[in-house]
């Protein structure tokens, strides 16, 4: 029952985590970069988001701090193909909770939306 906001320019990438997160039950949301995100009228209320980091327009590292400084409180994950430490750097400083490299695995979704430590920064390598 979890809300979800996916955030990603890649169509593929929107499909699979909107089906993933259907199948663990969260009613899915999904936006193509983070100008759209910011568009959705109840964002405040979602559970969690999950943004690619680099999108045309607004990025993921973007769309985190406009969300963190209109109060969003909720999980913000950010999804990369890779985790090098700049990018882990940036995410932290942005407020991002994790980073976590894609593909996600059903099992990597279910897990990370249920952890109760929604402050700890933890790269998923």
């Amino acid at each position: 029952g979890l809300r979800v906001l996916v955030v990603d320019d890649s169509p593929i990438s929107r499909t699979v985590l909107r089906e993933q997160l259907n199948l663990l039950g969260c009613k899915v949301i999904t936006a193509t970069e983070g100008y759209e995100a910011l568009k959705v009228s109840d964002v405040d209320t979602f559970d969690a988001v999950l943004t690619d980091l680099y999108m045309p327009g607004l990025d993921g590292y973007g769309l985190t701090r406009t969300l963190r400084r209109q109060g969003y409180n909720g999980q913000i994950i950010g999804l990369t193909g890779s985790a090098y430490p700049e990018e882990q750097r940036k995410g932290k400083e942005a407020g991002m909770n994790r980073l976590l490299r894609k593909p996600l695995s059903l099992a990597q979704l279910y897990t990370l939306l249920h952890k109760k430590e929604l402050n700890i920064y933890a790269v998923k390598i």
